[in-house]
């Protein structure tokens, strides 16, 4: 009996031998597949940072890109101010300009309609002796006292 009850347990641990290799065996294969997967998401993580810092670089050189084009659309934005500012006060001097014009021309059409069919004014006339400048007399009422006076002076 000691020997059948020595067998019975042989083959109890046998039996648990088999057991517990077969949960090595699973365990092993879990752990490899575990290393797999923990190799797979290595590779992923290190291909998502690589991702990212690639999407980092062209975030920075699109935002400095902005910055850049911001600039130049200030400075357009600026430009085109100035040449609506110049436009405007040329349109402003213009129409200055074209006021005083009519104006002017008004005021020459009315003065003409005023002394139409008259005889000049007194002193628009030409003298009886000629234009003063082309007196040769010298004691002529037209002459200027200048004259008289170096025509004076020159007869001693």
């Amino acid at each position: 009996m000691l020997r059948h009850l020595a067998q019975a347990e042989a083959e109890e641990l046998t039996r648990r031998l088999d057991v517990t290799a077969q949960r090595a065996d699973a365990d092993r294969e879990e752990l490899s597949q575990l290393q797999q997967l923990y190799e797979e998401e290595r590779a992923q993580a290190t291909m998502m940072e690589e991702a990212l810092r690639s999407e980092r670089e062209a975030m920075h050189k699109l935002t400095a890109t902005l910055e850049l084009e911001r600039g130049r659309a200030k400075a357009a934005s600026d430009r085109d101010a100035d040449t609506i500012i110049e436009l405007r006060t040329a349109l402003e001097v213009d129409g200055l300009l074209n006021v005083r014009i009519k104006r002017r021309k008004e005021s020459i059409r009315i003065s003409r309609f005023r002394w139409k069919g008259r005889s000049l004014p007194r002193l628009c006339r030409t003298p009886p002796g000629g234009p003063p400048w082309r007196s040769s007399r010298g004691n002529s009422r037209y002459s200027s006292s200048r004259r008289r006076h170096t025509v004076a002076a020159a007869a001693p």
